[in-house]
C-alpha cells in the first residue's frame, strides 16, 4: 500500500510526495550507511520528526526492519524521563534540537550517555559540536539529505571539523553535482521524481533525472579523508 508523506522543509513549504513499501525498504540501507557507526548497536532511537513525516516513515521502516524502536517528537519537559523510561540510546535532530536536549542533561549535571547522536537540516558550529558530545553522546554523526532523495552525505565531527560548513562525505551510490556555479543537484537510487498532484513544484525541482533542492554549496577532494570517499560536500 503506498504511503503519502510530506517534505521536511528542505526546498520549501512542505510537499506532498508518495512512497511505495518497496522504495521505503530500499531507503533502509541509505539510512543506516549515513546514521554513524555505533547506530548498529542501538535499539531506541528519538528522532525529531513528525510521524507524518516521510524522514519518520523512513526511520520507522528502517527501525522495523532492524529490530529497532522509533520515537517521535516528545513534549520538552518529558525528554529526560521518556529517554529514561524508553532506553533511548540514540538521537537524531537539528543542531539546535540536540543542543537544547543536551542542556536538559547539562542541567542534571549528567550525560545522556547515548550510542550515537546524528544530526542535518542546519550548520553545526564547532562549540555546539564539543556540547553535544560532551552532554548527549560522543559519538556525533552530521549528516545532509533530503526527503526526496534520502541520505546524501555523512561524516563523523571529527572528520569535518575543519571544514566550516561541511557536511560530510558523498555516500556510495549517490551523485551529487554543482552546477550554475554553486547550486547542488542529486541523483539517487531511491529518490522520488514528482511531489504529488503539484506539477509546477515538480517541474521546479526534478529535471533530467536529478533533483535540484536549492541548496548552494561545493564539493572538495581530500585524501586525507576515508579511502572510501573522495570527495566532500559543503552546504552555505
Amino acid at each position: 500500500m503506498p504511503i503519502i508523506a510530506t517534505t521536511s522543509g528542505t526546498t520549501g513549504t512542505p510537499k506532498i510526495m508518495e512512497f511505495s513499501d518497496e522504495l521505503l525498504k530500499a531507503r533502509t540501507e541509505l539510512t543506516a550507511l549515513g546514521k554513524g557507526a555505533k547506530i548498529s548497536e542501538c535499539k531506541v532511537v528519538h528522532v525529531a520528526y513528525t510521524p507524518s513525516s516521510s524522514a519518520f516513515k523512513k526511520f520507522e521502516e528502517w527501525g522495523n526492519l532492524n529490530g529497532k524502536k522509533i520515537i517521535g517528537l516528545i513534549a520538552y519537559d518529558k525528554i529526560i524521563e521518556t529517554f529514561e523510561k524508553e532506553g533511548v540510546d540514540a538521537i537524531d535532530g537539528a543542531p539546535g534540537y540536540l543542543v537544547s536536549i543536551a542542556k536538559l542533561f547539562e542541567a542534571k549535571g549528567k550525560s545522556a550517555g547515548l550510542k550515537q547522536a546524528i544530526t542535518a537540516r542546519a550548520r553545526l558550529s564547532r562549540a555546539d559540536a564539543i556540547f553535544i558530545q560532551k552532554w548527549l553522546s560522543p559519538n556525533l554523526q552530521v549528516c545532509y539529505g533530503t526527503s526526496e532523495t534520502s541520505q546524501v552525505s555523512s561524516g563523523t565531527a571529527e572528520e569535518i571539523a575543519d571544514i566550516d560548513g561541511c557536511v560530510g562525505f558523498i555516500l556510495p551510490g549517490v551523485q551529487v553535482e554543482i552546477v550554475d556555479g554553486d547550486e547542488i543537484r542529486i541523483k539517487t537510487p531511491v529518490m522520488i521524481t514528482e511531489y504529488v498532484d503539484n506539477p509546477v513544484e515538480t517541474a521546479k525541482h526534478f529535471k533530467d533525472g536529478w533533483f535540484y533542492p536549492g541548496d548552494k554549496g561545493y564539493i572538495t577532494k581530500d585524501n586525507r579523508r576515508s579511502e572510501e570517499h573522495t570527495s566532500e560536500l559543503q552546504s552555505h
